[in-house]
């Protein structure tokens, strides 16, 4: 059989082929020459079976039999086809398990971890955390879809969502959906702490079965979501801690600010997407809005909060001063782009926002997560001067502050908030002795 009997065959194996092969033909055809003209005794020559399936996927055709010597670029052109094929099979269950959320869930679990790990963490349990709530947030995700598919039909956002146009069928997603919440549940319960895997088991019940059916009933299903999506922070403190991790205001702090954000965040894309909403039949307090104010009005009291928090937890002793200053930058981006979406409501200040949010909260969580005072080891001294008797912060946070600003650089030290109130601490202190000290 020679070259043109060869490029006969390739012809007639479809674009899928071509796509492999006809780059390489000239290859291929002297391969194959040199293939009848050798002994076949050399290691590079094979007999090859390459089964490439029809664009439609009806039918499949193999090369069988033909001694070809394959180079490294016909190798890569095989490997790249078996990946894109690979991709097409996991993409719907991505988008099943609404991957980009999901991930971002799964990360926001960290703060909460690297806030009450004294000891520095674990690799195993910082990786079983976030993968547990992933795969517990992919359950989720799809049990939601599950009940919304024909509400989803109707929504021009999620009318190709794979429950919707039949890329996998309710069998399968019901299968997925178990076998990701009982991994999840498992991978948290084995790697992480007993508390942790019950609040997701819990998350769980709470999104599928309770947040979803309410957001065709009432406007507040809002507030269940909030609480829902707060959820995650704290799966990272009680994977460090377990119960035991409520004891101390940390949490509830973490709780609090994602709590707080979600409200402004989420009523600017419900306002984006009020009319997808409505054809959807949910029932959300930004569907209502055609002017785009009220919507305002709903979201500037959480973000009043947000300002506010910081100076709240400074006060309390849960974070030092620079907690107040540090923070000001996040919070007064995100109020200026308020400000732009409540001067001139419109899709793309309602965007811009809503994008700004995602940096706001990233943050916002980290300069906590650094300004935090606790929790605390026996026998060690806390930061900016809460513990004393009750232990200082563990080794890696005392690392980290030594880059604040007035330990950096020299001379800036009347700059930094907290050594000003220090200073004016002990000089208010010595002039009381000083006044005490005649009588």
């Amino acid at each position: 059989m020679g070259p043109s009997s060869f490029s006969q065959d390739a012809s007639r194996l479809g674009r899928s082929s071509v796509r492999l092969l006809t780059t390489s033909s000239r290859q291929l055809c002297a391969s194959s020459s040199a293939g009848r003209s050798d002994d076949g005794g050399s290691r590079h020559t094979r007999t090859s079976s390459l089964l490439i399936q029809d664009p439609d996927g009806v039918a499949a055709k193999a090369i069988v039999g033909r001694r070809v010597r394959w180079t490294a670029f016909e190798r890569l052109a095989v490997i790249s086809e078996q990946l894109r094929r690979t991709k097409a099979r996991v993409a719907p269950y991505w988008s099943l398990s609404k991957g980009k959320l999901t991930t971002w869930i799964a990360l926001s679990t960290l703060p909460g971890y690297a806030l009450m790990c004294v000891d520095g963490g674990s690799f195993v349990a910082a990786m079983s955390l976030t993968v547990g709530t992933g795969l517990s947030s992919a359950a989720a995700s799809t049990y939601n879809q599950l009940i919304e598919a024909p509400r989803d039909a109707r929504m021009r956002r999620t009318h190709n969502r794979p429950l919707v146009n039949g890329t996998i069928d309710r069998s399968s997603a019901h299968q997925f959906a178990a076998l990701c919440a009982v991994g999840g549940v498992s991978l948290l319960a084995m790697g992480t702490t007993p508390t942790c895997a019950m609040m997701a088991a819990g998350n769980i019940f709470l999104y599928s079965c309770v947040y979803t059916p309410l957001k065709t009933v009432t406007p507040y299903n809002t507030h269940i979501g909030a609480v829902v999506g707060s959820i995650p922070p704290l799966l990272g403190c009680t994977a460090a801690q377990g119960m035991s991790a409520f004891c101390l205001p940390e949490p509830f702090v973490l709780f609090a600010i994602q709590t707080l954000w979600q409200f402004p965040h989420f009523y600017a894309l419900a306002w984006m997407y009020r009319e997808d909403y409505v054809r959807g039949g949910f029932t959300m307090f930004p569907v209502f809005d055609h002017t785009g104010w009220e919507t305002a009005d709903l979201m500037r009291p959480y973000l009043m909060a947000l300002c506010i928090l910081p100076l709240a937890t400074s006060a309390f002793n849960v974070t030092s001063y620079m907690f107040v200053v540090s923070s000001m930058v996040p919070n007064g981006l995100l109020l200026w782009r308020f400000t732009q979406y409540d001067q001139n409501p419109s899709i793309r200040t309602a965007r811009t926002f809503f994008r700004t949010s995602l940096v706001h909260i990233l943050a916002l969580l980290g300069l906590f997560v650094f300004h935090c005072k606790g929790p605390y080891t026996e026998g060690t001294e806390g930061r900016g001067g809460r513990g004393g008797e009750k232990g200082r912060i563990s080794r890696w946070r005392a690392f980290l502050d030594t880059y604040c600003l007035h330990r950096l650089v020299d001379g800036v030290h009347c700059l930094c908030p907290v050594e000003l109130a220090t200073d004016m601490v002990i000089k208010q202190q010595q002039q009381q002795q000083q006044r005490d000290g005649p009588q």
